[in-house]
């Protein structure tokens, strides 16, 4: 399968690169072909004889896809649960061939495929009273040291920690909560570390550098418009001003399917579900690759809308493309297993069709079929 894939590629790599670029590319997919079957050869070798049949889910693993930075980078985002992290690959690859003309440079061997760096965030301190929160010190002292430290001009690095631990904290028990298990915190503490993560997301945002403004913006729009979380007052506003920072570099770099579900999430929160039913529809219809990291969240959110309408036609929709990516079973390879249940069917059904033996039918005592119709009836 992969051999037959890389041979389309060539073929149609002829109609677009030159004689040289056509090398390197086959270059390239022989160093891959060869890391591939190592790995497959490898994985066949640790996982039971029963399973041999889900290998696919044992290359979901960074151990076997992503032990060196190369792999993490080049092979890693191939198996990635939901893809997502591919769309993501592709799209900052272009980007970088649009602003500098030059395709990004291929491996020649595999020192050049396994080298790389590893992306490990660095380590950020940060109080302790804000680390221990929930655990060795209260919600509300953390809180108050929170607003003692990162006020005025903030440590971007360490405030952008601070703010998860507070997500974690407030979101996560929102979230966790209304699945019918025990919140990380009480429902006040939760609401209070909302609150701060709320406040410390908007000055890192009112402090970033101009050139990362807009993905900031991405971020703290994300955050804004989760289901789960309470909505104050202000959040319209603020969720709308921040979309309309983020919506042309969206557009710019071809993810209006993003734009278009950013925009549905709006329209639903805001209480207009029909214009925010057509908008997840239309996201849809623009593909998993424009949609980019939302494509998960963009079905899931279209299905709630389109069962909320009893809109029948785009529920049936929406809940198709939830089956075929495992969003509610959590299948890592739910495509692949439809396909298998589709062969099984069709084995079925020429095993059905050959074997199939129906009782004789009764003849009289001329030899005649006697449930055959006569002339004349």
């Amino acid at each position: 399968m992969l051999a037959r894939f890389f041979d389309r590629c060539i073929r149609a790599a002829l109609t677009i690169f030159d004689e040289g670029l056509l090398l390197e590319l086959l270059n390239y997919f022989v160093i891959c072909f060869a890391h591939f079957r190592r790995v497959l050869k490898q994985v066949r070798s640790e996982i039971p004889p029963d399973k041999r049949d889900k290998v696919w889910l044992w290359l979901t693993s960074r151990t076997f896809m992503g032990n060196t930075p190369g792999h993490q980078e080049r092979f890693y985002p191939l198996m990635d649960e939901y893809m997502n992290e591919l769309s993501r690959k592709i799209n900052a690859e272009l980007c970088r061939v649009v602003h500098s003309g030059k395709l990004d440079p291929l491996p020649h061997d595999d020192r050049e495929l396994n080298a790389g760096r590893w992306q490990i965030p660095c380590h950020v301190p940060i109080p302790r009273e804000i680390e221990y929160a929930g655990h060795g010190t209260s919600v509300s002292e953390a809180i108050a040291v929170s607003r003692r430290i990162f006020r005025i001009r903030i440590n971007r690095a360490a405030a952008m920690r601070a703010k998860q631990l507070f997500e974690f904290l407030g979101l996560g028990t929102f979230v966790v909560t209304a699945k019918g298990r025990q919140g990380f915190c009480n429902i006040e503490d939760a609401k209070l570390a909302e609150g701060e993560c709320k406040r410390l997301f908007q000055a890192i945002y009112e402090q970033a550098p101009a050139p990362h403004r807009p993905q900031v913006a991405l971020e703290f729009l994300k955050y804004l418009i989760e289901p789960y979380r309470p909505k104050a007052n202000e959040d319209r506003t603020l969720a709308r001003n921040l979309f309309a920072i983020v919506r042309k570099p969206l557009r710019q770099e071809n993810l209006k399917g993003a734009a278009k579900y950013l925009n549905g999430c709006l329209l639903a929160l805001e209480g207009n579900h029909k214009k925010a039913l057509n908008s997840f529809v239309a996201a849809r219809k623009f593909g998993r690759e424009s949609c980019g990291q939302f494509w998960i969240d963009l079905i899931r959110f279209g299905l709630m809308t389109a069962e909320h309408l009893r809109s029948k036609r785009e529920g049936k929709n929406f809940a198709k493309q939830a089956r075929l990516f495992g969003i509610f079973s959590n299948d890592a390879t739910p495509r692949t297993n439809e396909m298998q249940a589709q062969m099984k069917e069709e084995d079925f059904r020429q095993a059905w069709g050959s074997a199939f033996k129906p009782f004789p039918r009764p003849t009289n005592a001329k030899g005649k079929d006697r449930l055959a119709p006569h002339n004349g009836r």
